[in-house]
């Protein structure tokens, strides 16, 4: 089992945040394998300053929805019961492992961290509150996909509502479907895909979840986001909110000058919607934070140029130009490949294991190449295109004072911005 775990610490301001992608380097079972994940990150804390306690978000990415209940109980050992915002997400690493990991962590002096509970962490520090918002999934009376999309947002707001934050505040979005590209009969016997039934649903509460009117986010845009398959559960969704007195922080969404905004796309690439006008997927390309220091939060990207997919067939020119889309918006912001600091690399499944291996080979190879020594998670998954064989998601910081990797590339120091 080849092993590529990496973290990363980044200085900004006053504050330092960790941000760990970790898969097992030995053992063959979960139990094994969760607690080499376990050390692993419990060093690379200890290696960057920090405990267990200053985790504020987990993803766990699980092969299998039955291992849950195991990946629970041991998370909950593991934290002494209090959970930082969790996800559990059913996506098989690429490397044939069971689980993989993905960690943030942050402490500073006027930093105070929250922990309400494993589907919420809050973070206040002197300039501004943050909220994630993890592990959500629809109730078990929902049983049709779209009221199933809509009790997820809803549910992330109502832990937004109990703390101060709401929907308005959000700034970044991770939906995952299970089988997103396939079609289901919905009430009135209508084939329709689930991903535009998500494109609708989301649309639904985007505009009039506000009770009865539209949230108004940063600029009047909606958030960065990912929506991207999982192969078993139904739906598992994620945020996260930033509240900040106006003019501390600058809240800005990004644009790709070589693609049409998604929230634009026009019915020919939309399929079966529920309404008589298609909804448009409602994100960003990714979104700017912006103080002493920027973060850049770049939405789940793929091979698409105007709202046409290309490279079709070709993993590697997919992931080429995937990076490239991300290169031109990380540009918007003055930034570059240079400046991620974490991505997320999802990759198409396929029945045949020998095409799968070359595609997830292909894609490898583009990927360290353009972006070496950055932290970085591979994991099968559905793409929201039956064509596209890729999807990208990525974290930079531009402008801070250092950056401290630990890992493969242990001992190693960038300096960014």
């Amino acid at each position: 089992m080849a092993a590529n775990s990496n973290a990363l610490s980044i200085k900004g301001g006053r504050n330092r945040l960790m941000v760990a992608s970790i898969v097992p380097e030995e053992g063959i079972g979960l139990a094994s394998q969760w607690s080499d994940v376990q050390t692993q990150l419990d060093v690379m804390l200890a290696t960057h300053g920090m405990w267990r306690e200053n985790i504020v978000k987990l993803c766990i990415f699980v092969s299998r929805r039955r291992f849950r209940n195991f990946i629970r109980k041991r998370l909950r050992e593991f934290f002494n019961g209090e959970m930082p915002a969790t996800s559990l997400i059913y996506q098989p690493p690429a490397n044939g492992s069971t689980l993989a990991l993905e960690a943030i962590a942050i402490r500073g002096p006027n930093v105070q961290l929250f922990k309400l509970g494993e589907h919420l962490t809050v973070v206040n520090d002197k300039d501004a509150r943050w909220a994630y918002v993890a592990g959500i999934e629809p109730s078990r009376a929902k049983l049709d996909t779209y009221k199933q999309a809509l009790d997820c947002f809803d549910q992330m707001q109502r832990h937004l509502l109990k703390t101060g934050f709401h929907f308005n505040h959000v700034i970044r979005t991770w939906i995952y479907e299970r089988d997103i590209v396939k079609c289901e009969k919905n009430a009135s016997g209508r084939q329709q895909q689930r991903y535009q039934i998500l494109n609708d649903a989301r649309r639904e509460f985007y505009t009039k979840g506000n009770e009865g009117r539209p949230f108004a986010f940063y600029h009047d845009l909606p958030p960065a986001s990912t929506g991207i398959g999982i192969s078993e559960g139904t739906f598992v969704m994620e945020c996260l909110a930033l509240d900040v007195p106006k003019g501390v922080i600058e809240v800005t969404p990004l644009k790709n000058p070589e693609q049409i905004d998604a929230h634009s796309y026009s019915p020919e690439v939309l399929k079966r919607g529920a309404a008589a006008i298609k909804a448009a997927p409602l994100f960003s390309r990714g979104i700017s934070v912006s103080k002493d220091y920027r973060m850049l939060l770049i939405s789940g990207t793929a091979s698409i140029k105007g709202q046409k997919s290309v490279c079709i067939g070709d993993p590697a020119g997919q992931t080429k130009t995937t990076l490239d889309n991300i290169s031109l918006v990380l540009s918007q912001a003055g930034a570059s490949l240079q400046n991620v600091q974490q991505a997320r690399i999802y990759i198409k499944s396929s029945s045949d294991p020998n095409e799968l291996s070359a595609r997830i080979e292909a894609v490898k190879k583009v990927v360290e190449s353009m972006l070496p020594d950055v932290p970085t998670l591979y994991l099968i998954a559905d793409v929201c295109r039956d064509e596209l064989l890729v999807e990208i998601e990525a974290l930079s910081f531009v402008g801070i004072k250092s950056a401290k990797r630990t890992g493969a590339t242990s001992g190693r120091i960038r300096k960014t911005g």
